[in-house]
């Protein structure tokens, strides 16, 4: 989120985006954890594909999984938004503290908070 820069699927994808990232950036917004297609993935075009249980969900939940592992959140927890922002940022410093989470991302190249770690 902190990298969203307006590309994506579909128009529609990211008008949903930029709707989520306006709410976030509102002081005292929560968001909850989880380990599923969230409210992000709503629009997504590829959602009943791609994403559909068994077929790419596995892999989406073992980086969901990961990445809280690394910042220590649990699966429910509702959380502070910039308090998740600022959590991300100091923990993942480097591109290299990324390669876990980003691998081969497409989108690397675009987004600005990968693009503002450290090599």
């Amino acid at each position: 989120m902190q990298g969203f820069q307006g590309y994506g699927y579909d128009d529609e994808f990211v008008k949903n985006t930029r709707r989520i990232v306006e709410y976030l950036k509102i002081p005292c917004s929560d968001i909850e954890i989880v380990i599923s297609l969230d409210d992000i993935c709503n629009t997504c075009p590829n959602k009943d594909t791609k994403c559909k249980p068994g077929i790419l969900t596995k892999p989406l939940r073992k980086e969901d999984k990961l990445v809280m592992e690394k910042l220590g959140l649990r699966k429910g927890q509702l959380v502070g938004a910039k308090d998740a922002f600022d959590l991300a940022s100091e923990t993942f410093k480097t591109k290299a503290s990324l390669k876990e989470i980003c691998g081969e991302c497409s989108w690397q190249d675009k987004c600005t908070w990968y693009q503002s770690r450290e090599d």
